[in-house]
């Protein structure tokens, strides 16, 4: 299982209040699909408009929650705040190995 950060404050960041409800819901789905997907912050067109209506994406875009990239946009700064998915899948190989060594030393005793 992966997180992706929110700041507590987000609710009430002006950026949030000046784009509205409906954007902000649109963001959060969006960083929880970067998470669950390890995109690095990359969200494809067809999820983008899944998840929300062309003009809510165009308010995210004014607002700088997101920048058209491609055939997607991008989430800026995503990985300052959130691991990448090479760190991701680093330390899931780390714990594996971890429990796999457990294991055998459960077996052995």
């Amino acid at each position: 299982m992966t997180w992706t950060k929110l700041d507590d404050s987000f609710w009430s960041h002006p950026k949030v209040t000046g784009a509205g409800n409906e954007a902000a819901g649109a963001y959060v789905r969006m960083l929880s699909y970067c998470g669950k997907h390890l995109t690095d912050g990359r969200v494809p067109d067809e999820i983008a408009r899944f998840i929300a209506r062309p003009k809510v994406i165009e308010q995210l875009q004014e607002f700088s929650f997101v920048v058209k990239n491609g055939k997607g946009y991008l989430i800026p700064d995503y990985l300052e705040f959130n691991p990448s998915r090479e760190q991701v899948l680093e330390e899931r190989r780390k714990a594996a190995e971890r429990q796999a060594k457990s294991r055998e030393k459960s077996r052995r005793d």
